[in-house]
């Protein structure tokens, strides 16, 4: 029975490994002539790659065993059964939390960061379980993958979740990664804030792979709802090839609200007179030097999380999207995961100098004609319909196909550029 336990477990390990899209698991049934039948489990994948999952934030700070018990007597039942669940912790699935109260599930968490038991795993299980009462601005959890060991592709499957169960806020630097793996950031359904940080000194002679030809993928896969569908906030930092054509390109992501350029030779406020008349075209407003970097700076400059974080963003563009009354509907509020996927340049010169004239933030003013407005859609991504009249169906409709005749040929493009690159159509 205990051998029949271990292996049951061990399979049941091992399907964990690959449901965290760091492995893949195949079982395979054999029966050969001699009558013996038995299950082969392979799993393809680096050494320690769920590591990156399952590990804890702070190992060295870990404390494995329970506390001590501070009342008289024995343990209460509540007690006793907070400290079984937080010793089995790494083990948590998302079903078994769900089928406990909020109210037990947060004082578990409670305990788990009493004890900095903390773990990607364990965050995003209780992410999962608790999607809408986990949502609070101190559970925002951090990924500081500085040397990453996997595939760029395995990262984004685990910071994905498809069913919108949490938000991903992602951080890279474009000079450290090649132009497939720049590409496929738009398969991270859940991705609302994207940093695009380059300027190390070290590194300054290599050439970024963000360009034009990049962001058109992009803007065609966002065009026809294919990906970047709860994008909110963009940042690209010391991106040498930028020039006018971003603006344009931007216009196809749906809920797009705030861009933020810094230290780009092309874009910056004292050669306003170059490019600002092209973002006005295109619905972009252009905040004033010193206006934007006072409204920036309190949000880099969080002391209670991480200083440079950009988390802070999402609740930003949130707010200009609900003062908007063409924009999207916004989604019911979910918990947020930063990664500062490698070295990207960290925002601090925003706090600790004053970076006006090289520091362009601009706001979306109106969506482009042919996205469904508010009204129309009634859809938050990944959320549930609206109930909508047979009229506002009807229009939507004829909407969505003329918006799909216009655009065809361009995502022909991208997907072409795509299969080149080594991705397929999906």
């Amino acid at each position: 029975m205990a051998h029949i336990n271990r292996s049951t477990r061990r399979h049941r390990r091992l399907n964990q490994l690959a449901h965290n899209g760091v492995a893949d698991v195949k079982t395979t049934s054999y029966d050969h002539e001699s009558g013996v039948a038995y299950d082969e489990l392979e799993i393809s994948g680096s050494r320690g790659a769920g590591n990156w999952i399952s590990e804890y934030r702070s190992p060295g700070l870990v404390h494995a065993r329970a506390k001590p018990n501070d009342q008289q007597g024995a343990r209460s039942l509540s007690a006793m059964v907070i400290n079984r669940i937080r010793s089995l912790s790494q083990d948590l699935t998302t079903e078994a939390l769900r089928s406990l109260p909020w109210a037990l599930g947060e004082t578990i968490w409670k305990r788990i960061q009493e004890d900095r038991a903390q773990s990607f795993y364990i965050w995003r299980t209780f992410a999962s379980a608790y999607s809408h009462d986990f949502a609070s601005k101190a559970n925002r959890y951090m990924l500081d993958l500085r040397t990453p060991s996997l595939k760029l592709t395995d990262y984004y499957r685990g910071l994905d979740s498809r069913e919108l169960d949490w938000l991903t806020c992602l951080r890279l630097s474009p000079k450290q990664i090649g132009v497939p793996d720049l590409v496929a950031v738009s398969t991270i359904s859940n991705l609302t804030v994207l940093d695009l940080s380059d300027g190390q000194l070290y590194i300054d002679n290599r050439e970024s792979t963000f360009d034009q030809r990049v962001l058109r993928v992009w803007s065609d896969l966002a065009r026809t709802g294919k990906a970047f569908r709860n994008l909110r906030v963009l940042l690209l930092g010391w991106q040498e090839k930028i020039d006018v054509w971003l603006f344009e390109l931007l216009k196809t992501f749906p809920r797009l609200n705030l861009v933020v350029v810094t230290d780009c030779r092309n874009i910056h406020h004292k050669n306003h007179k170059d490019w600002e008349q092209s973002a006005e075209k295109f619905g972009w407003e252009v905040w004033p030097s010193k206006r934007g970097v006072k409204y920036l700076r309190p949000l880099f400059d969080d002391r209670s999380f991480v200083v440079g974080n950009i988390s802070n963003l999402h609740a930003e563009s949130v707010a200009v999207a609900k003062s908007r009354t063409d924009a999207l509907p916004v989604a019911r509020s979910r918990p947020l995961l930063e990664c500062w996927l490698g070295t990207p340049r960290v925002w601090k010169h925003i706090v600790e100098e004053f970076p006006g004239t090289r520091t362009v933030l601009l706001q979306r003013k109106s969506l482009e004609k042919g996205i469904p407005s508010e009204r129309a859609s009634g859809k938050e991504a990944g959320g549930k319909r609206e109930p909508s009249s047979p009229a506002s169906t009807t229009a939507t409709k004829r909407m969505h196909k003329e918006a799909r005749r216009r655009t065809l040929p361009q995502e022909q493009n991208a997907y072409n550029l795509l299969k080149e690159m080594g991705y397929e159509k999906s």
